[in-house]
């Protein structure tokens, strides 16, 4: 499972395409070795039935705590006997997991969904680090610089963190904790800016 299932697409349409226009060519030429073409053509396309379960199994969006753990529950498999990091094509017949492969993509599609909510919730992280609060010296005393971007900038995550907490795909575990603590410094942050308005 440590391959890219872009690249192995990518290598299955090539083929399936080389085998059509080399089918052509002998059919035209030498009829009589025309079928191992078919033949080819064939188990290209038996693989291709693999595609789904390959983007599945390596998306890089699968956690193994939280979405692993419910694709090993739906195929029904003891764990040790079917770690992600060990996985191989072959073992999609042996425990003919195609019969579950609506479900794992359920699984698939929610996990990437989450895993977009974790990225933005990093980006969001990343964005208020480059806020600085300054001051200058106004008479005898300082003005704070910089008060009205950070504010602005802070109602737009509020309004952001509480639309992904209200997302069904956050789910119930680490992602969901980490966003309720981003949540819980931003009430910390605007109540702290709401004093230093006052002042």
């Amino acid at each position: 499972m440590g391959q890219d299932p872009q690249k192995i697409d990518s290598e299955v349409k090539r083929w399936t395409s080389a085998c059509f226009v080399l089918y052509k060519k002998l059919n035209e030429d030498y009829p009589e070795t025309s079928e191992v073409c078919q033949d080819l053509r064939k188990q290209v396309e038996e693989f291709s039935k693999n595609l789904p379960l390959i983007k599945c199994f390596t998306s890089e969006a699968i956690n193994l705590e939280e979405d692993w753990k419910d694709i090993i529950d739906v195929i029904g498999i003891k764990p040790e006997d079917f770690q992600r990091d060990e996985i191989k094509v072959s073992m999609f017949k042996e425990y003919d997991l195609y019969k579950n492969i609506e479900e794992i993509e359920e699984i698939t599609m929610k996990a990437e969904k989450k895993f977009s909510l974790g990225q933005k919730l990093k980006q969001m992280r990343d964005e208020m680090k480059i806020f600085n609060l300054g001051q200058k010296e106004f008479k005898v005393t300082y003005l704070i610089q910089g008060y009205d971007d950070i504010n602005g900038r802070l109602d737009e995550q509020i309004v952001t963190t509480q639309a992904m907490l209200g997302s069904s795909y956050i789910g119930k575990g680490k992602l969901k904790t980490d966003t309720k603590g981003w949540e819980q410094k931003h009430n910390y942050m605007s109540e702290l800016f709401e004093e230093i308005l006052k002042v």
